[in-house]
């Protein structure tokens, strides 16, 4: 069969064969229009009428093309010799079916369709089997958008374009001098023209690539490298790197030239980079193997169901169950590049994620039952002898700086945000004496041991090291200083590990906010003003009795989910308000209540910002006071106990020892470089009066917390101008003790308000109504409840019987207590 003079001979009728073989379609200038190759309605398809490219077509909707002979085959075929018979037969030239010539084996004349125009190719590439034979090509298009690749493989004996379709694997370029050269070693590069720059460059090699471009490695016939010995000079890219790490994982022993430092994409048919030699790189002594990089996770361990994780990473921690090891979670823990190195997948591409999770669950077991307790947070920490300070981002063992992970230890030093630390300066005893010397000048109310508060805010740096954590309440009335101690000392002194809240703060709340941190938490103006408000206080102060001693033990909580929480505590509280009147017994032993009076005196005022000015007011004063804190910390544990054994030999209380002896042993510190002897302990606790400390035992009474829950009683007060303003009742009983001039509309009205109440403020003193429905509201939800009179008779408090009349003149029976 002659088919080069049917194709001849079908053109020259080319019209007509086109009219019978797609009748839907329409001429159109140079072009016949149809929908597509199989003769659908539409303009999609386009078939060239005349010239050099007559009978040449293109789909654009489906990508296929060919010449007049293929078009026909789509319709009489299967093969073209198919379409020839049936053309002899349109065209009644029986006698071209006895010829024998065959197409040309030129691929050059491939055309595609680039626009309105056909293109031939620029450039070519043939492979050949082992024998020599053809088996395709590789052709490039330089089209108007740039250059295209286009594979070509041999159909009914000429050039089509197409490759190879799967489970068939893609020939190798140079694969018969792999076949005539069995000895040399072999030199594999990405893309054809590379191959052929780099047997130029390495004549001594065998240099060869395959079809299709990094991504297409996976399906190539790569046989022909077994046994042989193998290099491989990836592209400069990460396509390029990740198909030498996927031959990496097919022939083991093969060497990959390194290209990491090389411009990207860079490859060796490009002009070498400046003071670059390939061959140099090429013929170097291969360097020691580089350290593999650091495992981007680690697996903690499993509990319940779940397997835990710490991501180096974020420094996160993860837990999945196993059906939710999947590939979006498991890019959690790292890319696919790690997984693909690590060998996970089945033809090199792509990652096999389930090989991981059954690696993954079976190195969960191998762990055995991940101990939440070993994730550690923010703050100080003891380690083995070791101090550590976790500063967010890194650590700081003993004072050096060591990376966050590079620590070999038990315990999980998770990344936190960060936070400023400096540990090279540290605050000498002087500056702390100074400190403690200016904190005396506050104005603490009679009995309150105003050196606890100094010692509150040293220790709260040392939360992880300390094995009692005493927890403090500021309170005060409305002018007593509150609110300057927290600005000017308090604020500065805690640092900024330290967690701080305000009312409205929750129990839920402040654990999810510390986590794992050692750090303490303090929070300004937590006024217990109605029942709700007191007993989400409570639940707080709840959580300082679990964080004030370290047993080991957990609060464990459920959840929606079904799997228990645990929740560790380790923070030290210091909270102000007005009063603490949220405190129970069973918190008196472990809150230092710390009050302030108001006092009208400008030069003890003076004194103390003078006093501040020279210790916190210095740069740099607060850092080197977190810095003396840490640095000290093995001798403040030592103090402490110094300081416990002459607390409990003095007074006999254990509770007092622990939490009074704590306090001392850092305030000590705080001034001194030496640690205390047992006679200096002994001599300063026989100073004490242990009765009177703010710290309470079991022999406590609650009058003086009722009396607070009075005070602290929120009211709306409206002035003679009509304005509302929110007073607690120690406020307006304060705008009354002051009996300030300018104020006189103010005191009537906070009069009135407290009248309303049940109160009735008398010189120094207050009556308080026994039979009053505002103050059973007031009271009602606390222990106190109607026998309220009860307690306001009892010691310290010891009200007596008292009358005033209403406004009414109606006699109220009451009992008077002294205001201050």
């Amino acid at each position: 069969m002659n088919l080069p003079a049917i194709k001849q001979a079908a053109l020259e009728r080319l019209p007509d064969l086109l009219s019978a073989l797609l009748p839907n379609g329409t001429p159109r200038g140079n072009e016949y229009l149809i929908g597509d190759e199989r003769g659908s309605p539409g303009d999609s398809c386009s078939v060239s009428l005349s010239g050099t490219t007559a009978g040449l077509w293109h789909d654009h909707a489906s990508g296929h093309g060919g010449d007049i002979l293929d078009l026909v085959a789509v319709h009489h075929g299967p093969s073209v010799h198919h379409a020839g018979r049936w053309l002899c037969t349109f065209l009644g030239r029986p006698e071209l079916l006895n010829g024998d010539a065959r197409p040309q084996n030129d691929p050059m004349e491939l055309v595609i369709r680039d626009g309105e125009r056909w293109l031939k190719p620029s450039r070519c590439w043939t492979y050949r089997d082992a024998s020599g034979a053809v088996v395709g090509w590789v052709l490039r298009f330089d089209t108007s958008s740039g250059k295209t690749i286009r594979p070509a493989h041999i159909q009914d004996g000429k050039p089509k374009l197409g490759g190879w379709k799967k489970p068939a694997l893609k020939p190798i370029y140079n694969a018969h001098l792999l076949a005539q050269r069995p000895d040399a070693p072999v030199l594999v590069v990405e893309g054809e023209k590379t191959c052929d720059a780099a047997s130029k460059l390495f004549p001594d090699h065998v240099c060869i690539t395959w079809m299709g471009g990094a991504e297409s490695v996976h399906s190539a016939d790569l046989a022909c490298l077994n046994g042989r010995t193998v290099i491989v000079w990836p592209d400069a890219d990460k396509p390029g790197r990740r198909a030498a790490t996927y031959l990496k994982s097919r022939f083991p022993d093969i060497r990959i030239i390194p290209t990491d430092d090389l411009p990207d994409g860079w490859d060796l048919a490009d002009e070498p980079p400046a003071g670059f030699d390939p061959a140099g790189r090429f013929h170097s002594k291969p360097a020691a193997p580089a350290p593999p990089p650091p495992e981007p996770f680690r697996v903690l361990g499993m509990r319940e169901d779940d397997i835990y994780f710490h991501s180096l990473a974020t420094g996160s921690i993860f837990h999945f169950a196993p059906p939710a090891l999947t590939e979006l979670n498991l890019q959690l823990l790292a890319d696919d590049d790690y997984w693909l190195g690590c060998g996970y997948t089945k033809d090199g591409v792509d990652v096999d994620y389930r090989q991981v999770a059954k690696a993954l669950i079976k190195t969960g077991r191998r762990q055995g039952v991940f101990d939440s307790d070993c994730v550690r947070g923010l703050g100080c920490w003891l380690d083995e002898g070791r101090v550590i300070y976790h500063a967010g981002d890194r650590l700081y063992v003993d004072g050096v700086l060591t990376p966050l992970h590079s620590l070999k230890s038990r315990f999980i030093y998770i990344s936190r945000k960060p936070i400023r630390f400096n540990p090279a300066v540290v605050l000498t005893a002087s500056q702390g004496q100074a400190l403690c010397d200016a904190c005396d000048l506050l104005p603490w109310a009679g009995g309150t041991h105003g050196w606890t508060l100094p010692a509150f805010l040293f220790l709260s740096h040392l939360c992880g090291v300390l094995t009692h954590r005493p927890h403090g309440w500021l309170v005060g009335g409305y002018g007593s200083g509150k609110s300057y101690t927290c600005s000017n000392i308090i604020d500065p002194l805690i640092g900024p590990a330290a967690a701080k809240a305000l009312s409205g703060t929750t129990a839920p709340g402040i654990r999810q906010k510390i986590g794992c941190d050692a750090v303490a938490l303090f929070g300004d103006e937590f006024e217990g003003k109605d029942p709700q408000t007191r007993d989400r206080l409570r639940a707080i102060t709840e959580l300082g009795r679990q964080s004030y001693v370290e047993t080991g033990w957990a609060t464990l909580h459920g959840t929606a989910s079904g799997d228990g929480r645990e929740y560790r505590t380790r923070s030290m509280f210091f909270f102000s308000s007005i009063a603490a009147s949220v405190l129970e017994n069973a918190d008196l032993s472990r809150f230092v209540v710390l009050e302030f009076q108001k006092r009208d005196d400008p030069e003890a005022f003076a004194a103390l910002k003078r006093g501040i000015l020279e210790t916190i007011g210095q740069p740099g004063f607060a850092d080197a006071f977190i810095a003396r804190a840490v640095r000290f910390a093995p001798l403040v544990l030592q103090a402490i106990d110094v300081f416990r054994r002459a607390i409990q030999r003095t007074c006999g209380d254990s509770r007092k020892a622990d939490t009074f002896g704590t306090l001392a042993g850092g305030r000590w510190m705080l001034c001194s470089d030496t640690l205390p002897t047992e006679a200096q302990a002994l001599d300063w606790a026989g100073k004490i009066q242990w009765e009177n400390e703010g710290a309470g035992s079991a022999s406590d009474s609650d009058p003086s917390k009722a009396m607070q829950v009075l005070r602290m009683h929120n009211h709306r007060v409206q002035d003679e101008d009509g304005r509302y303003q929110d007073m607690t009742v120690d406020d307006m009983l304060s705008v009354w003790l002051n009996n300030n001039p300018t104020e006189e509309g103010l005191r009537r009205a906070c009069y009135n308000s407290l009248m309303s109440i049940g109160l009735h403020p008398i010189g120094d003193s207050v009556d308080v109504a026994v039979d009053s429905q505002e103050l059973s509201r007031i009271f009602k939800n606390t222990p106190y409840g109607d026998l309220y009179p009860q307690y306001l008779r009892r010691p310290p408090i010891n009200g007596v019987h008292s009358l005033f009349k209403l406004k009414s003149g109606k006699p109220v029976r009451a009992i008077r207590v002294p205001i201050v």
